[in-house]
């Protein structure tokens, strides 16, 4: 592809990035309430500013004699990058560990709840009051039952 082609692409894109941050000051300024909440347009907005960075990045490293010093600047912008992706895996990992513990919590208290019918099951059971009961046969005689 022609580098000046290459460059006014970018340039298009930025262009449309800075209508979008426009777009949010009014946003903001006003406080309209839109479908996407500000945080997720400037997440969005952020995304599409790295793009168009990398894509500016690789096209002035096919054009630079002087690579080395920039690949410094660009493994700082991937450790924060890293440390971004990181944070997020621990706050998932902790909100599954949260959402197992409840569960287990749940599940405690159902355990519990059973054990505590039985109990009284077994409690009713056991304060029946017992009868006992006399058949009178005439040709066997007396036979007794107990329940």
């Amino acid at each position: 592809m022609d580098t000046s082609l290459q460059i006014q692409g970018i340039k298009l894109q930025l262009d449309n990035m800075q209508m979008q941050i426009e777009n949010i000051i009014l946003q903001n300024n006003n406080q309209i309430m839109m479908v996407n909440p500000l945080g997720d347009q400037l997440l969005n907005l952020s995304m599409q500013m790295i793009n168009t960075g990398l894509q500016a990045f690789n096209t002035g490293i096919n054009l630079s004699m002087n690579q080395d010093k920039f690949y410094e600047q660009l493994s700082k912008i991937s450790d924060q990058i890293n440390n971004i992706l990181n944070s997020h895996q621990i706050i998932n990992q902790n909100m599954i560990y949260q959402q197992q513990m409840m569960q287990q919590q749940m599940m405690q208290q159902q355990m519990e709840e059973q054990q505590k019918i039985l109990e009284q099951q077994n409690a009713i059971m056991q304060n029946q009051h017992k009868i006992n009961v006399i058949f009178e046969d005439p040709n066997f005689g007396k036979t007794k039952y107990y329940s």
